[in-house]
């Protein structure tokens, strides 16, 4: 049943859910590393922090490393 819900969330997931949830994994990412640049660019920490920066993310706007 487990394998079942997981097929079933991955079908209902809109495209704009997908760009979000990576966005948002992305910006979890960058304020956990992000230290060094918050203070020369203490806004950065405001943008992660805003919905349609975590969409822009998401839809490939910030190339990061992992």
């Amino acid at each position: 049943m487990d394998k079942l819900s997981v097929l079933v969330e991955k079908l209902k997931a809109t495209k704009g859910a997908r760009i979000f949830k990576r966005g948002y994994e992305k910006a979890a990412a960058l304020l956990c590393k992000g230290e060094c640049v918050f203070a020369w660019a203490p806004s950065f920490k405001a943008w992660l922090k805003d919905l349609d920066y975590v969409f822009w993310l998401g839809a490939g706007g910030l190339r990061i490393g992992t």
